[in-house]
């Protein structure tokens, strides 16, 4: 079993079948037990380049107009990721994709295929690796320094997923280097990067090797919550200290933590099965004093 390795929506993997819930299919390994090595950020002829934070300096394609305002489902799509809603954004955002042509609707292809990426890395990580190239592409044809950030997180969920966590931190830290509407969704996901990596690999992958990385993983969860932001990142950030807690042996504020998750979760409208995955987890510790929210 593979803790976040696992191609989860959240940080709680402990037992086998809330480990299945979160990860229906995908994570490639060896038959070592580690990861294959997937492809990086590639350059193309529209002067993409590799590796995270690519956006500072990034130069606008010449002859490209001014963009078109960013359609109202990106922000609805947004919204639904947070939400859980993975399967359904990943494609409702490759639909809306092939409506968005044109050079003038470059930023919002690139929107949708960052939240098309991000969600159907949670499916199946791989397939979030050809939306999210294209999106680093995009950004780096606009000069838009916004849409990378956005397309290196969505990037770096692949990565995870896929059990290449070293990368995948290195990618976060440079998009939290600089000013971002999506700060607190590329803090979540670098919490996730520090979690995996507490772990072994091969026979190892269930047992703590690196105890300092879930300090490092509290800390960026607790930056989450700390910031009093969007109620879903806010929850899942619960939910992670809750496996922090978890793999601490202390009962009692994993227990704490997941109550809060649910109950977050739950008046943010998050969908039933991340609500489910709390409540497994809660059965597991034999939390007694956890109660589903109404």
């Amino acid at each position: 079993m593979n803790r976040t390795k696992l191609c989860s929506t959240t940080s709680l993997s402990l037992i086998a079948a809330f480990a299945l819930a979160l990860a229906p299919a995908g994570c490639k390994k060896d038959k070592d037990g580690d990861s294959t090595n997937p492809d990086e950020v590639t350059s193309n002829d529209d002067g993409a380049s590799d590796g995270a934070g690519d956006g500072e300096g990034a130069d606008a394609q010449p002859g490209l107009p001014e963009q078109d305002p960013d359609p109202a489902e990106l922000a609805t799509l947004y919204e639904r990721l947070l939400k859980g809603e993975y399967e359904a954004v990943a494609a409702d955002a490759a639909e809306l994709r092939a409506t968005l042509t044109g050079d003038t609707k470059v930023r919002a292809n690139a929107i949708a295929a960052s939240l098309q990426a991000m969600a159907a890395a949670k499916i199946i990580p791989e397939n979030g690796e050809e939306p999210a190239q294209e999106a680093v592409n995009a950004g780096n044809r606009l000069g838009d320094e916004e849409i990378l950030q956005l397309a290196h997180a969505a990037h770096a969920v692949y990565l995870i997923g896929v059990h290449e966590a070293p990368q995948a931190q290195e990618e976060l830290e440079e998009v939290l280097r600089h000013e971002s509407p999506y700060g607190l969704l590329a803090r979540l996901h670098l919490a996730e990067a520090h979690l995996n990596q507490a772990f072994g690999v091969g026979e190892d992958d269930t047992k703590v090797v690196a105890p300092e990385r879930l300090d490092d993983a509290a800390k960026e969860y607790q930056a989450v919550i700390d910031s009093g932001g969007e109620a879903l990142l806010v929850a899942r950030a619960h939910e992670g200290l809750a496996a922090v807690a978890d793999y601490k042996r202390d009962k009692e504020t994993a227990c704490a933590e997941l109550q809060k998750a649910e109950d977050m979760f739950a008046a943010a409208g998050a969908v039933a099965f991340l609500r489910d995955n709390i409540s497994h987890h809660a059965g597991a510790l034999r939390c007694k004093n956890f109660k589903a929210a109404e």
